[in-house]
């Protein structure tokens, strides 16, 4: 693990900053800021790092995150674990703030922000200590409820009137699974909702987030959404529902517009969800009429709409999640008519789908002539696009430069010779 490397590598035990560590090729010194977002999703280790980057210095540390967004495996966030990393790593000479609250959502309007703030009262009263309680969020528009639909198969003329010529909307789905189940069905973009943190969409529909639930956890939903507060406090609850809460908020907070909920298949937690919502007034049944079919789905994005997104997609391709990001952002460029980054985003698409291929190959096995040749293409792409780093990561997985096929040409072997001299430490000739 490389988090673990590097904290091996300081000597905790010495409590030095990072630049007394480790060198690069800017030299020794530390970070002058360090912002971090979406900090609950990082390990203490992680944080741990964050800091002695920061040289040990508390002003020139900032972090932001939602511990209610917490849905990383593996991955149990609170801001009060910040603190006592500070501390301890500065032998009791720093201190850490109180975290900052922020209570104003300018992305998603009141409609969204009443469903969101329900299900967050769900999370806190079933799992104590899961999130901050803190006051509901203040929209800073008015909006509209949600909407919430059942429909019968996943043929359904309903469903592929919701899904299909809204051009803003992007469907969220539980997991991967239901993700690919979802893709035949979609015009538009199909994502987790792991993958979909951190993003902001105008129109959002929540497809099959409960029948996708595991069956041992279906009654426990049910008997979540119908007990009262003080039923849940007195009893003990699966730990994986704190999760599916946390995932559920998330594809919430995803929207900033429209939110529709739709279920393809019944389900004990499917049908006591859409109860409760429409018996607490927090979403309104999608009632299909000839009349109302245009407006639910003749939404149009402009060109610049398909850039923005397709920009948001591109920028957080990091992980496991790289791949189907980068094939969202391919799409979005193309329909913004964009053919500079639909060219950058198709060769960034490329490289990270060729070292996939290779990573699950025996790794004593070296690429063959095709293979040779298709990385070569790659690489005169990669820097025409000029992106260099992911030219460094290109030469990483193919192995020394040294090795390297005899068809790089002779502008190409120039330009490598130019990475050689910036990033000497990572290209050896």
């Amino acid at each position: 693990d490389r988090v673990m490397d590097i904290l091996a590598r300081c000597n905790l035990t010495q409590l030095k900053p990072l630049s007394g560590c480790i060198s690069d090729e800017f030299g020794d010194r530390d970070y002058d800021k360090v912002y971090v977002d979406e900090i609950q999703d990082c390990t203490q280790a992680e944080t741990s790092l964050f800091f002695l980057a920061a040289g040990l210095q508390v002003q020139s540390l900032f972090l932001a995150g939602d511990p209610a967004q917490a849905v990383v495996e593996g991955v149990d966030f609170r801001f009060e674990e910040v603190r006592s990393i500070v501390y301890k790593l500065s032998q009791g000479k720093e201190t850490l703030e109180r975290p900052m609250k922020l209570f104003v959502n300018y992305r998603s309007h009141t409609g969204i922000l009443r469903c969101a703030s329900a299900v967050i009262e769900k999370l806190c009263s079933a799992y104590p200590g899961s999130a901050r309680v803190l006051p509901p969020d203040l929209g800073y528009s008015q909006g509209p409820r949600p909407a919430y639909y059942m429909t019968n198969g996943t043929n359904s003329v309903e469903l592929r009137t919701i899904l299909t010529n809204n051009e803003r909307l992007v469907v969220l789905c539980l997991d991967e699974n239901n993700r690919r189940a979802a893709l035949s069905e979609s015009d538009g973009m199909v994502l987790g909702i792991r993958e979909a943190k951190g993003l902001e969409f105008t129109d959002v529909v929540v497809l099959d987030f409960f029948s996708g639930i595991p069956s041992s956890d279906q009654r426990v939903w049910k008997t979540l959404l119908t007990a009262d507060d003080q039923q849940i406090i007195q009893s003990s609850w699966s730990p994986q529902v704190e999760t599916q809460l946390k995932l559920l908020y998330t594809a919430i907070t995803r929207s900033c517009n429209r939110l529709i909920f739709v279920e393809t298949h019944n389900s004990v937690a499917g049908s006591a969800f859409f109860s409760w919502l429409q018996a607490n007034e927090l979403a309104e049944p999608l009632i299909f009429e000839e009349d109302n079919a245009e407006e639910v789905s003749g939404q149009i994005m402009t060109g610049d709409e398909w850039r923005a997104r397709g920009i948001d997609c591109a920028v957080s391709a990091e992980g496991p999640s790289a791949i189907s990001l980068l094939q969202s952002a391919v799409q979005c460029f193309k329909k913004a008519k964009d053919s500079k980054l639909f060219l950058r985003a198709s060769v960034e698409l490329k490289l990270k789908e060729m070292i996939q291929r290779w990573k699950s190959r025996n790794v004593d096995k070296r690429l063959n002539l095709s293979e040779e040749k298709e990385a070569v293409e790659l690489m005169e792409k990669l820097l025409t696009q000029q992106l260099f780093l992911e030219a460094i990561q290109l030469c990483d997985s193919m192995g020394p430069i040294s090795s390297f096929p005899n068809e790089f040409n002779d502008c190409i072997a120039s330009q490598l010779q130019t990475l050689k001299n910036i990033y000497s430490e990572k290209l050896t000739m």
